[in-house]
C-alpha cells in the first residue's frame, strides 16, 4: 500500500465521519475510533505499521495499539464492525475503479 492509497482511504473516512482526525492529538472516543478503523483497514490491505504511523504522524507502536483495539472493539460493538466492513468495501471498490488515482 503506497501513500496515495492511504490518502484515498483517508478521504473515504472523511466522507464517512465528516471531520478530520489525521493530525488530532485528542483522546476523544469518536476520534480514536476513526483512527482505529483507519489503521485496521490500512493494515488489512498491506500497509506496514511504520507507513500508517508516518501518515498519521504517530509511532508504529501507537498504530499497533490502534489495530489491536480496533479488532477488540469489533468483537464487542457491531456498529464498529459494520463501519469497518463498509469502509473496507468502499476502499476496495474505489481502488479497483480508479487504480491510478493520484491526489495532487
Amino acid at each position: 500500500m503506497n501513500k496515495n492509497d492511504l490518502k484515498l482511504l483517508y478521504i473515504i473516512m472523511l466522507e464517512d465521519c465528516h471531520y478530520t482526525f489525521r493530525f488530532c492529538k485528542s483522546r476523544k472516543r469518536c476520534i480514536m475510533e476513526q483512527k482505529q478503523i483507519f489503521a485496521a483497514v490500512a493494515r488489512h490491505f498491506g500497509a506496514t505499521f511504520q507507513e500508517i504511523g508516518d501518515f498519521l504522524k504517530c509511532t508504529h507502536a501507537t498504530v499497533f495499539n490502534l489495530v489491536k483495539r480496533a479488532w477488540g472493539y469489533m468483537d464487542v460493538y457491531p456498529d464498529v464492525k459494520r463501519r469497518y466492513y463498509r469502509i473496507r468495501d468502499e476502499f476496495e471498490y474505489r481502488a479497483r475503479i480508479f487504480p491510478l488515482w493520484i491526489n495532487d
